[in-house]
């Protein structure tokens, strides 16, 4: 910022020096047109009637010369007496110094009225919020002094706000961050990803929960996007917390549906167990066994329904990013309606599909139970995917996808 308020007074004083310059070094006609020019023009137009008489080449070398001797037989310009001004006066050194002086002050004066003290930070935010997020600190206190300026002198800025609310959750002002979402919510109205910033922001300000007051966010959030992975492990976390494990259970369930980066989905994977060893353990479950093989390098999703045996849509399901061999629960924290049971549900039917874009009605590959299980017994059973169903009952199912 120093370097930018150094430039400005420097082109401000560099713009007044030009002036005094220009204004002391100006000078009348007078000065400029003395005899040496006076000769100089009348040559000129002796030449040109010269070459419109017609004359030849001595003739008008010979008036030329006799143009010259003339001026040599006039008297030198007498100076101005003392008692008569000069044709143009020289101007005043020192009202011109205090003029500049003014100007230049007053243009620093505007520029820090309307222009950006921290142009050159703003002008490199990526950069610098890539130097902060690798641990810099002086860049990330840089980018805060930017933009909290910005924001006090230009606070409908949307964007400044949006950063700076980023800006000091990076730098662990969770407090100052929620301030600066909430100020962005009050500007932008409604909007998810300012909703799930300022959620998470308010979480942790607040010690790792969900507060009463930060409740509406998350509801608000969750209506716009219920699928949203980072919202639905705040939710999840929120409730383990409150040793609500079913709550817990559910949001992550649906949070490991969604794409994420791998190390992000093992602890969740790893935390959706845990969770659920604090379940009811006589709880309505069937435990599921798959091998799948599959084509490609990229993984695809495996997505598990059950099914009344009389068809119909599923009371629960679930999708999981697949592997070769793995084991997935069906229970209440996969039911299809909020608060669903599957201790009354009767005899069902599970599925499996295979599908890279992991909709239901895409399914690569896809193999059915052969016999219909009780989920008040908690059976396991075993699924193959990698080749095509042969049971009548997998060959026209179409669920619904996980996320409807």
């Amino acid at each position: 910022m120093i370097a930018t308020w150094l430039g400005v007074a420097s082109l401000a004083l560099l713009a007044s020096a030009y002036v005094v310059l220009r204004a002391r070094r100006k000078r009348t006609g007078a000065d400029a047109g003395g005899a040496p020019a006076a000769l100089v023009r009348q040559r000129q137009e002796l030449e040109a009637e010269a070459l419109a008489q017609g004359l030849d080449r001595d003739d008008a070398q010979a008036l030329g010369e006799e143009l010259a001797l003339d001026a040599l037989d006039q008297p030198p310009a007498v100076p101005p007496s003392e008692e008569s001004p000069p044709a143009v006066a020289t101007v005043p050194l020192l009202p011109l110094l205090l003029g500049a002086l003014v100007a230049a002050g007053a243009s620093v004066g505007l520029y820090a009225l309307w222009g950006e003290p921290h142009a050159d930070a703003l002008a490199g935010v990526e950069r610098l919020m890539t130097l902060a997020s690798e641990g810099d600190d002086a860049a990330q206190e840089q980018l805060l002094d930017a933009l909290a300026s910005r924001t006090q002198r230009k606070p409908n800025d949307r964007d400044s706000w949006f950063l700076l609310g980023h800006s000091r959750m990076r730098d662990g002002d969770f407090e100052g961050a929620a301030a600066a979402f909430e100020r962005l919510h009050g500007l932008a109205g409604g909007n998810p990803q300012v909703d799930l910033a300022w959620l998470q922001a308010r979480y942790l300000a607040d010690g790792g929960r969900i507060s009463e007051a930060a409740r509406p966010i998350a509801e608000r959030a969750l209506a716009s996007n219920a699928n949203q992975p980072e919202l639905l492990e705040l939710l999840a976390m929120d409730a383990l917390r409150q040793s609500d494990f079913a709550s817990g259970a559910r949001h992550l369930v649906r949070a490991l549906g969604q794409p994420m980066p791998m190390q992000r989905r093992r602890l969740l994977t790893e935390t959706l167990a845990l969770a659920r060893t604090r379940l009811d353990p006589q709880r309505p479950l069937i435990e599921v066994a798959v091998e799948a093989s599959w084509e490609g390098p990229q993984a695809p999703w495996l997505m598990l329904f059950a099914r009344p045996a009389s068809g119909g849509m599923p009371l629960a399901a679930t999708r999981v990013l697949a592997e070769p061999s793995q084991t997935v629960i069906l229970d209440d924290a996969t039911t299809m309606v909020e608060g669903g049971s599957l201790r009354e549900s009767g005899l069902l039917r599970v599925v499996a599909r295979l599908s890279e874009s992991g909709e239901a009605s895409a399914a690569d590959a896809q193999a059915a139970s052969e016999e219909l299980v009780d989920p008040a017994e908690q059976p396991r059973i075993r699924l193959r995917l990698g080749e095509p169903a042969t049971t009548a009952n997998a060959e026209d199912e179409d669920g619904p996808g996980v996320n409807s």
